[in-house]
């Protein structure tokens, strides 16, 4: 519109302005081109394989950051019998799940600035975007934050990774959206899961969803008496 100033465009304007701005810059253009292309390329097909789990106390789990008194993570549930002192972990049952995969995460964590998540879910079930436990996924200990690790990644790089999830819940009817009880050691069930990973170059993909077949869960509650 003649005579509106640039606090006045609307979103089509805006972004107009902005496509005819960027033609003035050609060689601007080709850079977020190789960048977008690239980073599709290397994270456009991440697959991955469960390889085992594990049933574990959280209290014994140190590359668990410690909850905060008053704002404790998901990890450890809607109640707890007491609460605990801060920085210390409580009591909890948790399945420690080990799998593979065909990307390097820790370069994705560390070199693309990518943050890479675990979603867990029962496998069957509709809504695939809540989860089990910590979206957290762990290698060597350390929890695949962006600045991770501080310095090189370590070399050879495993790529074996972990994550965490509940043994059980209580129901939450007032979270959203609405979370029912589970106990997994009464009532052991088949449990999914899959990774996302987003970064600063403009790529973000989800991998295959993989299976943790419910006789494994029956085996490791098994051997953990």
């Amino acid at each position: 519109m003649r005579g509106a100033s640039s606090h006045q465009r609307d979103v089509r304007s805006e972004w107009l302005y902005r496509v005819w701005s960027l033609k003035m810059c050609p060689g601007y253009l080709a850079l977020v081109g190789m960048f977008f292309i690239v980073g599709t390329a290397f994270a456009g097909d991440l697959r991955v394989v469960y390889s085992k789990l594990q049933i574990v106390d959280y209290h014994d789990q140190d590359d668990i950051r410690p909850p905060l008194v008053g704002a404790l993570e998901s990890i450890v549930g809607h109640e707890l019998e007491s609460a605990p002192a801060e920085g210390e972990r409580p009591h909890r049952l948790l399945v420690r799940v080990s799998f593979s995969t065909n990307v390097d995460l820790v370069h994705l964590a560390y070199k693309w600035k990518a943050t890479v998540d675990a979603w867990s879910f029962f496998c069957g079930t509709r809504n695939h975007n809540t989860s089990l436990g910590s979206l957290e996924v762990y290698h060597l200990g350390k929890p695949l934050y962006q600045d991770y690790p501080a310095g090189e990644p370590p070399s050879p790089r495993s790529r074996e990774y972990y994550f965490y999830f509940n043994v059980a819940q209580s129901a939450s009817p007032k979270s959203i959206p609405p979370e029912s009880a589970y106990d997994l050691e009464q009532s052991p069930r088949d449990v999914c899961f899959y990774l996302t990973a987003a970064g600063s170059w403009w790529f973000d993909t989800k991998s295959n969803i993989a299976t943790i077949p419910r006789d494994d869960l029956v085996r490791a509650f098994r051997e953990d008496r």
